[in-house]
Parts: C-alpha cells; sequence; structure tokens
C-alpha cells in the first residue's frame, strides 16, 4: 500500500507540473479519468470521462495556463489495497490572479500503474476563478 500511496503522490506532481512523459510512465495502457460533477453546466473545459490520451492532452496543456505548474499540497493520502484516496489543495498563478482549490482524488492502481482515477473539486470556485481570468484576458477598449 505504502508503494501506491507513492505513485499516487508521483502521479499528482507530475500533473501539476504538466510533465506529459512522467505522468504517462505512471498510467496503465486502460486508462481512464473521470471529472466528477463535470456537466455542460458546470462549464468544465474537458469531458467528465477522459481516455488516457484526452487525459495526457490535458496534462500537456497545464504550462499554457500555469507557467510554474500546479503545486498540490496532499493533506491525506489513504490507501486499501490497490485504491488511493487522496485530499488536496491546488496551488497555482496564472494572468496575476491566485488560485487556490481544493480537491479529492480517488485513484485505482493495479501492478503499480494508475488505472483510473475520480476528481472532485469546487466547481463553484472554478467558475469564478475562469470569469476572472476572463476578464483579464478581454481585450480593452
Amino acid at each position: 500500500m505504502e508503494q501506491n500511496k507513492q505513485v499516487a503522490r508521483e502521479f499528482l506532481h507530475a500533473v501539476g507540473q504538466g510533465d506529459v512523459a512522467a505522468v504517462e510512465k505512471l498510467l496503465a495502457t486502460e486508462f481512464s479519468w473521470r471529472v466528477v460533477a463535470a456537466t455542460p453546466a458546470s462549464h468544465h473545459p474537458l469531458p467528465e470521462l477522459q481516455t488516457k490520451d484526452e487525459f495526457l492532452a490535458g496534462v500537456g496543456g497545464m504550462r499554457a495556463v500555469w507557467a510554474d505548474g500546479l503545486v498540490y499540497h496532499l493533506h491525506s493520502v489513504l490507501a486499501d489495497g490497490d485504491r488511493v484516496a487522496i485530499e488536496a489543495a491546488a496551488e497555482g498563478s496564472t494572468l496575476g490572479l491566485n488560485f487556490r482549490n481544493r480537491y479529492a482524488f480517488f485513484l485505482e492502481l493495479r501492478d503499480g500503474l494508475v488505472t483510473a482515477g475520480h476528481e472532485y473539486l469546487d466547481f463553484a470556485y472554478l467558475q469564478a476563478f475562469q470569469a476572472q481570468m476572463a476578464e483579464r484576458m478581454a481585450p480593452t477598449a
């Protein structure tokens, strides 16, 4: 179980840094990712259920938004067999705005590789932050 917890830590660090190669090394071939509550009304930029390729594309786009990446502060990491639960907060800055959102991640692993993940986050906070970003990017008159 300690090995699975370490893989989970490495995975979130690599995701936050937008390190596609490091993330891909930690993923099983049949990997899938679900952003829970990512509905059309949530305006989440990615689909609720992502394939491995879709997820990696999202990781690859991290640096376009977060020049210094996101730092995940892990408050708790619990493992039960091949399942790991993580309570975390992510911090980063973009366009002069400071981002800090709360997350819960549930990962499934097999043979030291992540096979599936579920991501829960504060969508109201994300939407408000996206609105602030849009204001900063809007052309001025």
